[in-house]
């Protein structure tokens, strides 16, 4: 990939595509779900002592609502950062396990990247780390979860690390997983 640095300079393409790999989607949060969970119960333990058991099947009631919750922030966060509802779509690959919802509309590089930390942050890290505070170990693990799911999107925000503030971000309507990458001078959010 040519560096998009936005320097007068450059010499890369006015447009390029950024390809986030399935199996690198796979590896990561997979990765993320074999550390993390045992993790958390790990640290609740030490902090506050085993987690009683039980509340399985409402707790993985709560995670399909939290995977849908997830994708719902991605398109509330798009919104926020001036894509209109109509721009929006949602898809799921069920052979992957994979939800996603995407935009049409290009949307400044910064934005992007807040489209992608949002689910992360707010369903994943804050619940983990309140449920260890508080010593609620489902919260916790709720967390440690929905942080898992986000894998995909830190491996996007990994891909894009190179990728300036003034740039345009748009989706590849043929593949899921393919950024569109447009240079711009024009202001972004």
């Amino acid at each position: 990939m040519d560096r998009l640095d936005g320097a007068a300079h450059c010499t890369a393409p006015a447009t390029t595509r950024l390809l986030v790999g399935l199996r690198q989607v796979m590896l990561v949060g997979g990765a993320m779900a074999v550390v993390g969970l045992p993790g958390v119960k790990l640290v609740h333990t030490w902090l506050w002592g085993a987690p009683a058991a039980g509340g399985r099947a409402a707790f993985v009631g709560l995670l399909l609502i939290g995977f849908a919750a997830h994708e719902g922030l991605h398109a509330l966060a798009f919104v926020a950062s001036g894509a209109r509802w109509s721009d929006l779509h949602f898809g799921a690959d069920l052979r992957h396990s994979l939800g996603y919802v995407g935009c049409r509309a290009e949307i400044g590089a910064t934005a992007f990247r807040v489209v992608l930390l949002l689910p992360g942050v707010a369903l994943g890290v804050g619940p983990l780390l309140a449920g260890l505070v508080t010593g609620h170990y489902r919260v916790a693990q709720f967390g440690a979860a929905l942080l898992a799911a986000a894998g995909g999107d830190l491996c996007f925000l990994w891909a894009m690390r190179a990728i300036p503030v003034e740039a345009r971000i748009g989706e590849d309507a043929t593949e899921p997983l393919v950024m569109v990458v447009r240079r711009s001078m024009d202001p972004v959010r």
